[in-house]
């Protein structure tokens, strides 16, 4: 069953195959797990870059102004009413 010529032949190409697999393995795996982002990088990615919540925020701008332009009316129809 010794085909390279010494009885260690077949188990040292078996070793070398396993180590080239194993490394392969761990490469892969450092090469995907830099790219990963974690969850702070990914909240701050929401808040910068997310349409929705910039939409949301001028949404609330415009609700705010609406609100105080409200408030101005109201205010000047109490005074239109004293007279």
């Amino acid at each position: 069953m010794n085909t390279n010529g010494n009885g260690n032949g077949v188990w040292r190409t078996i070793a070398v195959i396993a180590i080239t697999a194993l490394l392969s393995v761990s490469v892969t795996v450092f090469a995907i797990g830099v790219d990963k982002v974690d969850r702070i990088e990914v909240k701050a990615m929401i808040l910068e870059q997310s349409p929705y919540l910039q939409d949301k925020s001028g949404i609330d701008e415009r609700l705010s102004s609406i609100q105080e332009t409200l408030q101005e009316i109201k205010a000047e129809l109490k005074e239109i009413r004293k007279k």
